[in-house]
């Protein structure tokens, strides 16, 4: 059987932090809504897997990146010490992941031949800003070491897209972008001001056919005026 050629025009529905604020409702609005595709960009809550495992069982093409307040309890000393449940026994960040499944595309990819588009996505769980946070969190979870690094693994992702339109999902946008507070990554909370965008999404977002992997001298200049 013959795979149908991508739609025309899609229609896509993008949903922001969720923090908790999940319900049947809104399930039923995006199929109403009769979107394509549903791009969810992460704070679903304080490692909320209740949300994360309604989200994940929504009928609907979907792509999902984790924000910071998805890895609350496990990725900061301070949030740890504030963790509800028993560590030792439990790991809501991986049963997040686990509910996801091919739907979270952080560091990773998601093909979709009815549409004709790939999703990549940013760094998942990010915390946004030119300083690399948690450095031990990545490490265990994701293998990553730096921004160098983790803009290596998006940069992979881009180049193993298997489609030419490539949409990038992260819950940061690029560095670059300002550094006030009303800018598109500023900082809009105590203390304001400062960019705190994701300098990886600068090398990667750019990225033109042939996807050829951006220099480290490239990602050095980037790195260096964040």
């Amino acid at each position: 059987m013959e795979t149908p050629p991508p739609k025309e025009v899609a229609t896509l529905a993008i949903v922001g932090d969720v923090h908790d604020q999940w319900e049947p409702a809104d399930a039923e609005a995006l199929v109403a809504l009769g979107v394509d595709l549903v791009l969810f960009v992460g704070d679903f809550g304080n490692e909320a897997v209740a949300v994360v495992r309604a989200i994940a069982a929504l009928d609907l093409p979907k792509a999902a990146v984790f924000g910071n307040h998805d890895a609350w309890y496990t990725a900061t000393s301070w949030g740890r010490q504030k963790c509800p449940y028993d560590r030792q026994r439990e790991d809501w960040v991986r049963d997040q992941m686990e509910a996801l499944g091919s739907a979270h595309v952080g560091y990773s990819k998601l093909d979709l031949d009815l549409l004709g588009l790939t999703v990549v996505g940013g760094r998942p769980f990010s915390w946004g800003g030119s300083d690399w946070k948690y450095g031990d969190f990545y490490q265990q979870r994701f293998g990553v070491d730096s921004i160098r690094a983790s803009a290596d693994r998006i940069c992979a992702a881009v180049t193993a897209a298997k489609h030419d339109h490539i949409l990038f999902l992260s819950h940061n946008g690029p560095h670059g972008l300002g550094d006030a507070p009303e800018s598109p990554c500023g900082r809009d909370w105590k203390p304001l001001g400062g960019d705190f965008g994701d300098p990886e999404l600068t090398v990667a977002t750019p990225m033109p056919k042939p996807r050829a992997k951006p220099t480290q001298s490239r990602l050095r200049s980037v790195l260096d005026s964040a």
